[in-house]
């Protein structure tokens, strides 16, 4: 397929603080069996304090377009990248991550035979103390049409299974006429979960590729900001913020009731969060909730229950949800008897 684009690809990797792992990341890239003359890659530094730039500067001066800017988070990062790329298909991918070798052919030969520019694909496990290898294990891949080899369909009319397939930012390929679409990503202050945008808003201009097959490792280690932050009280509502500017964003679009099932299993999502944070904020059962939620994997149950909690709220109301969750509340969270 010809393109009217300097570049196939362009690859956005932003990083805060892994110098540890961004030569992997940056190595798995250049190692692609794709021609290098074909794709570009952008680190985005997002203000990072440790040994990052030194590293680049070093070993990648001459290979990569490395960009430092303040420390604003990932959606910040993201922007900035974009804003400077000039590829067809812009692939991104998180400093502490790696692909297989194989991951820009294989994207670009589905892409040439279906014309659908925006991917999702399996990321194995590196880290994880979960029995099962992939962030995929789980997703129910029965509900979507084969399209080609090992890659299946997932169109607007089915965003009720987004996030039984959505996968992490290093899994994430959105099309230069989609992502123009929805850049610059809005002004957040949580600094994290910035993929969300990528995921749900992407979904509303074009149906996604989702590759069964695994293209790249996903690290599960100490200093993930994704692993320390998402399953506490503060990660909680930085998701609902994020969730809430893609929830008016597709509000402000939306000019027929095509995107209400989108809309919709966003507000799910929403709910879904809020339900967490409240859960989060039971002290007695905080570890244990959030080791529950980090060892769960099984999307299609998590997407029930983000139904279940949706439709409660629907139902009952939020007023009389949140009185009977105080009710829960005062049930299990009363101090032992002395």
């Amino acid at each position: 397929m010809a393109s009217a684009f300097p570049y196939h690809f362009s690859i956005i990797i932003d990083t805060y603080n892994y110098s540890q792992f961004i030569g992997d990341a940056i190595e798995s890239v250049l190692k692609q069996d794709f021609p290098q003359d074909r794709y570009e890659i952008l680190v985005v530094d997002d203000g990072s304090t440790d040994e990052t730039p030194k590293i680049i500067q070093e070993k990648f001066q001459h290979r990569v377009k490395y960009i430092y800017k303040p420390n604003e988070g990932q959606a910040s990062a993201f922007n900035r990248g974009f804003e400077e790329s000039k590829g067809e298909l812009i692939c991104f991918l998180d400093g502490d991550d790696f692909w297989l070798a194989e991951k820009l052919s294989t994207l670009w030969q589905i892409y040439t035979q279906t014309n659908i520019g925006c991917f999702y694909h399996d990321l194995i496990l590196v880290g994880s103390p979960a029995p099962w290898k992939s962030v995929l294990t789980f997703s129910p891949f029965s509900k979507l049409e084969l399209v080609a080899p090992n890659a299946y369909l997932l169109p607007l009319e089915k965003a009720d299974l987004l996030f039984s397939f959505a996968v992490p930012t290093s899994g994430i390929t959105l099309h230069r006429t989609v992502a123009q679409k929805i850049f610059p990503l809005a002004k957040v202050t949580y600094k994290l979960n910035a993929d969300f945008f990528l995921q749900a808003l992407g979904l509303a201009f074009s149906p996604f590729v989702v590759v069964r097959s695994p293209l790249g490792y996903y690290r599960c280690h100490p200093q993930g900001w994704g692993i320390c932050l998402s399953f506490t009280p503060e990660g909680y509502k930085g998701q609902i913020e994020i969730a809430e500017k893609v929830k008016a964003f597709l509000l402000e679009l939306q000019s027929s009731c095509s995107l209400c099932s989108l809309i919709q299993t966003v507000e799910e999502e929403i709910a879904f969060r809020q339900f967490l944070l409240d859960l989060s904020c039971l002290s007695k059962y905080r570890s244990f909730f959030q080791s529950c939620l980090y060892l769960s994997k099984e999307k299609s149950l998590f997407s029930f229950c983000r139904k279940i909690v949706y439709f409660l709220r629907i139902w009952l109301g939020d007023s009389l949800f949140l009185k009977g969750f105080n009710i829960y509340k005062h049930l299990f969270s009363k101090p032992p008897l002395s």
